[in-house]
């Protein structure tokens, strides 16, 4: 609630449940536009099983304006490439954020931003996120193809993490757990990286190997 009340999304009202209005000391209702509700109104509204007793309706950006520019002023950014789990591609956009990255692209088919589990699982990331969304290979690759060096990683891929350093200007790619890399971002990528493991388990799960990956990836600079 918080990091939505501090970002410049549109807050269209804030709901509070009746018996809850007051232990809410950070939200300053006066302000807002808002409705307190009794209980059972205000459960008709969420489908979380445990209820905070405040949520707040944004308005939803449309995350496939301005992206040409969102890429133009991004240094490092990170690809969720067809992620079709909500709660893993909620965590990844959650890692992103915390390790300062300057833009997260959900690339192909992935989940819905707004599915109500990916946004618990940003656990309010994704209003300090810069997001964008790309459908095609071609469209990714006429915007990112020259100005970043394109990351994936895999269980195949040709170099261990540890054996080398993130470059300056990157694009992180982490793909499906079924599909893996989409064919055509694999093919043009300048390093193909994989995650060192014991062989006891066949892959890590994406959103984790996201984590490890974005913290190689965050450079000195962020440390």
């Amino acid at each position: 609630m918080k990091a939505a009340l501090e970002s410049d999304w549109e807050i269209e009202r804030i709901v509070v449940v009746a018996d809850a209005a007051g232990q809410f000391d950070g939200i300053d209702l006066s302000r807002l536009p808002h409705a307190i509700l009794p209980h059972k109104e205000y459960l008709k509204l969420t489908d979380s099983e445990t209820p905070q007793g405040v949520l707040a309706i944004v308005r939803a950006q449309n995350l496939c304006e301005n992206t040409a520019r969102r890429v133009k002023t991004a240094k490092r950014i990170v690809v969720a490439d067809n992620v079709a789990d909500p709660g893993n591609l909620g965590t990844m956009i959650r890692t992103a954020a915390a390790f300062g990255y300057d833009l997260f692209i959900c690339f192909g088919e992935c989940a819905e931003v707004y599915n109500p589990k990916t946004l618990r699982a940003t656990q309010g990331a994704l209003f300090v996120m810069p997001m964008a969304e790309i459908t095609t290979a071609e469209q990714f690759l006429d915007l990112c193809g020259s100005r970043f060096k394109i990351v994936t990683f895999s269980g195949d891929g040709q170099t261990p993490l540890t054996e080398v350093n993130p470059p300056e200007r990157m694009a992180l790619v982490f793909g499906s757990e079924i599909r893996g890399i989409s064919k055509e971002l694999a093919e043009k990528a300048d390093m193909r990286l994989r995650i060192e493991q014991t062989g006891r388990i066949d892959s890590l799960n994406v959103a984790i190997a996201a984590g490890v990956g974005m913290y190689w990836g965050r450079g000195r600079d962020s440390a």
